[in-house]
């Protein structure tokens, strides 16, 4: 102790004098605590007082720290503010472009951004990063870029949405502040990072910074001591269309001056095509559940019976149909994470880089979460393949309609109206379907090639055309990425590949369920840690982002089927060719 040079002010030392200081008071305490915690022989006065002065070196220490940190938030604010006032002195032109909504790029920013701030009032935090704004919900959620607004079982407006909560023992945050941005968790972070002891070996601490507290409203979470009535109740409740908008469970100088760098960075991906479930919160570790018997298995039992007066005058016996216990499905949670690693010259010197490639990460997670949910989807479905002739014979009509539009369209009808009666469902009951977004290219091609068309009829089907198309037969288009695209699959040849193609696939898959069938199921809390690894920090690097996620999804329904078929976009019309079966 007598050799550790403790001073009176620590304002004077040094960043690397604080760390080596640290490190040697650490040091000198570490033979101490285990005997004043009462493991081993017990302290002398002498070794108390040297404790006791230890403890306050480190208290000294970090206050200290938090004092330099607070400074230069401080200084970042003021220097925020004067870049403000220097804006505010803008000249009369543009204050007179930005009075009327307009500026040099295009019209309508204004109203853009109070968009924007509108659906951040709604339920989400907003991140700007790289001078783009990034929601949370766009590469955690379905891609909407809000939480969507939905009925409580009042039939009040309830939100379901997502909050950045700080975890205990930080040095800057209390515990459970909200963070309004990512901004503030990296502050939190590189805070966090100021207080791990400096110099250190043989050390690894991961420390939690930030929880993403899921708030779904009480119709929509499974709490432990439910019995299996209240589950099926929530999973019923989340999957009643009439909640959500419209009905639907849908739920955008001179050559010789140098060359400037330019450290902005290219980035394309975005977070459209993700599959859109009814979710509910998962507060342990599963669930269990039973979809009980099928209309079809109670239609086909063998307790229903006739009689004529001669049987009845016999006394003939009446067959009874014993009613079965269910069976329960048990569904666990599953973890799907990711964890990135940085370097701390890297993060100073290339800020740009590091927090697009952490975006990047974010949205590839949300995408590892996608392609889970549709292979769990495509395992749990029955496939009806009509690339087999077997299935559908070559004389038939449906096989020798080669129309794109009417080959899909007429497909999924006759599936969709089989899956109606085969449950007695009313007749204009929704069914859901599931498409890749690749599809909608061929479905173009074929209308374009077609006889007797206009070029405006021939040239502008879109999506929303077909969707009508669908909708008037009763069935809801989903169009995702992620599925029968190079990223869910080993065929080298399909869209998204590295080397490209020059032709559309000529088979397509489509899945097609009843609203409900299908519910996602998502853990409560998702947290982000930092970690304080020695080794790592001897190489200058750290660990940039780690968190991982729960995720299960649960098939309720009684049948999900997965239809496969050929395609050929050539225009191909029934009127000019032999569509007589036979």
């Amino acid at each position: 102790m007598d050799e550790i040079q403790i001073p009176t002010d620590f304002s004077v030392v040094t960043d690397d004098d604080l760390g080596a200081l640290e490190a040697q008071v650490r040091a000198a305490a570490a033979p101490l605590v285990p005997r004043a915690q009462g493991t081993g022989e017990p302290l002398t006065a002498e070794e108390t007082a040297s404790l006791q002065k230890l403890a306050a070196a480190v208290t000294g220490i970090t206050d200290e720290r938090k004092r330099r940190i607070g400074e230069a938030s401080a200084a970042a604010a003021s220097t925020r503010k004067t870049s403000e006032a220097v804006a505010a002195f803008s000249t009369d032109a543009d204050k007179g472009a930005e009075s009327d909504g307009t500026t040099e790029t295009g019209k309508g920013k204004k109203k853009a951004d109070s968009e924007e701030d509108a659906e951040e009032g709604e339920g989400g935090a907003t991140v700007t990063a790289g001078g783009k704004k990034v929601r949370v919900a766009d590469v955690a959620g379905r891609g909407t870029g809000k939480a969507p607004n939905v009925k409580g079982a009042e039939g009040e407006e309830r939100k379901t949405g997502s909050r950045m909560l700080a975890a205990p023992n930080l040095p800057t945050v209390n515990a459970g502040t909200q963070f309004a941005n990512l901004a503030e968790v990296a502050q939190a972070v590189e805070a966090q990072f100021a207080v791990y002891p400096s110099g250190a070996t043989g050390q690894y601490i991961k420390t939690p910074v930030m929880y993403l507290k899921r708030d779904f409203p009480k119709e929509l979470t499974i709490r432990e001591g439910m019995d299996h009535e209240a589950v099926a109740k929530v999973f019923d409740f989340a999957a009643d269309e009439s909640r959500l908008p419209d009905g639907s469970l849908v739920a955008a100088a001179g050559w010789c001056a140098p060359s400037q760098i330019d450290y902005g960075l290219f980035e394309l991906e975005g977070s459209a095509g993700m599959l859109d479930l009814p979710e509910t919160q998962i507060s342990r570790g599963g669930i269990q559940f039973t979809t009980g018997p099928d209309f079809s298995t109670i239609f086909g039992g063998t307790g229903y019976w006739h009689q004529t007066e001669a049987q009845v005058i016999a006394a003939t016996s009446k067959p009874c149909m014993v009613i079965s216990c269910p069976t329960f499905t048990e569904k666990r949670l599953e973890v799907e994470g990711v964890c990135l690693t940085g370097a701390f010259l890297q993060d100073r010197g290339y800020p740009e880089m590091v927090q697009r490639f952490v975006r990047g990460a974010l949205k590839a997670h949300a995408r590892k979460m996608n392609i889970f949910k549709i292979n769990q989807i495509i395992a749990g479905s029955t496939l009806f393949d009509y690339t087999n002739v077997a299935n559908l014979p070559v004389t038939t009509t449906e096989f020798k309609d080669l129309s794109v539009v009417n080959r899909l369209l007429g497909i999924l009808d006759i599936q969709a109206m089989d899956y109606r009666y085969k449950y007695r469902m009313d007749p204009e009951a929704l069914v859901e379907t599931i498409l890749p977004y690749w599809l909608i290219v061929s479905i173009r091609a074929d209308v374009s090639r077609r006889m007797g068309l206009s070029l405006t009829d021939a040239e502008t089907v879109t999506v929303a055309m077909f969707n009508t198309w669908m909708s008037d037969r009763n069935i809801r288009a989903q169009w995702i990425y992620d599925w029968q695209d190079v990223y869910n699959t080993t065929n080298t040849s399909i869209v998204g590949q590295t080397a490209g193609i020059f032709v559309m696939p000529t088979t397509v898959e489509a899945v097609l369920y009843a609203p409900g069938t299908w519910v996602a199921g998502v853990s409560d809390v998702v947290r982000l840690d930092t970690v304080y690894d020695s080794t790592n920090l001897a190489l200058n690097q750290y660990t940039q982002l780690f968190t991982e996620e729960g995720i299960l999804v649960a098939k309720r329904g009684f049948e999900s089927r997965r239809i496969k078929t050929t395609i050929d976009p050539s225009g191909t019309l029934s009127a000019t060719t032999n569509m007589v079966t036979g």
